[in-house]
């Protein structure tokens, strides 16, 4: 069941009840520079080495030629690359639970530490990521398609339909638009390639490339998926504008945000009224 839950804290401050939101983690900005959207304000970084608080609700964006460490409340590093974009809300789907949502871009996430049920899971607009200690990369595109390439251990990679896929080390699989998570096969040269010395940079999200996943035409001279399928994912636009359901999720309302400088392809993404969710 999908539920959306918003941890908070009374706080009495001039006769009025104020809330705020639950700390998420730490983010330390390596390099370049991020946005973070915060209860209809726009924060800007650009001091290397800052360390920065993340709360729920929090909607990352880094810039070009930025990357940024976040370090989560569930025992998880990720390494975001450049033009990366995430929110941290509370979600569920299908029996899995977690609070970070992969909207674009590149990360890398390393998991350890984890014990008894412990968990940590991200989700995109396509699909599911759990593991319970692993270290995997993970590219979402423009259109919300995903690819997951393990490095370490074994990761639960699971489409909006069909069975989960238990992908081990040196292994990739794919969702794309609709359809279920590929069978788990061998990493193609290209795809090692496309993210060889740790590359997490990806294009602006209106830009030409920001639908294609990481060396794709290795992806289809191996099978693990069609070019017909791709082409039909590049078409299809996720839907991030979505009403409040019968279950009383709403997605956030972001504000304008006038310096991200987003062509108009794609500024649905990130700015002017836009209730971002990813239940389909």
């Amino acid at each position: 069941m999908k539920s959306a839950v918003l941890i908070t804290i009374p706080l009495l401050l001039w006769g009025t009840i104020l809330f705020a939101a639950e700390k998420y983690g730490d983010a330390i900005l390596e390099e370049g520079a991020m946005t973070i959207l915060r209860e209809g304000e726009t924060l800007n970084f650009d001091t290397a080495g800052e360390s920065i608080e993340v709360f729920e609700q929090d909607l990352l964006r880094l810039r070009a030629k930025s990357r940024v460490i976040l370090n989560s409340r569930e025992k998880a590093t990720l390494a975001l690359g450049s033009n990366a974009v995430f929110q941290v809300k509370p979600w569920e789907q299908k029996g899995e639970s977690g609070f970070l949502r992969a909207l674009f871009g590149r990360f890398r996430a390393a998991v350890t530490d984890l014990v008894g049920g412990e968990e940590f899971n991200v989700k995109t607009a396509t699909a599911t990521i759990g593991i319970k200690g692993t270290e995997y990369i993970a590219t979402i595109t423009s259109q919300g398609n995903a690819m997951l390439v393990v490095t370490e251990n074994s990761v639960a990679f699971q489409g909006l339909v069909g069975p989960p896929q238990l992908v081990g080390e040196n292994l990739v699989s794919v969702v794309v638009g609709a359809n279920p998570a590929t069978p788990p096969a061998p990493v193609p040269p290209a795809v090692l390639e496309a993210l060889s010395g740790d590359n997490l940079d990806s294009p602006p999200p209106n830009a030409p490339g920001a639908a294609d996943l990481p060396g794709e035409e290795g992806l289809i001279n191996a099978g693990i998926v069609s070019e017909e399928q791709l082409e039909q994912g590049k078409e299809d636009e996720p839907d991030f504008d979505v009403e409040e359901d019968d279950e009383g999720d709403i997605g956030v309302e972001t504000p304008d945000i006038d310096d991200i400088d987003l062509e108009e392809a794609k500024e649905n993404l990130f700015r002017g009224d836009v209730r971002i969710d990813f239940q389909q």
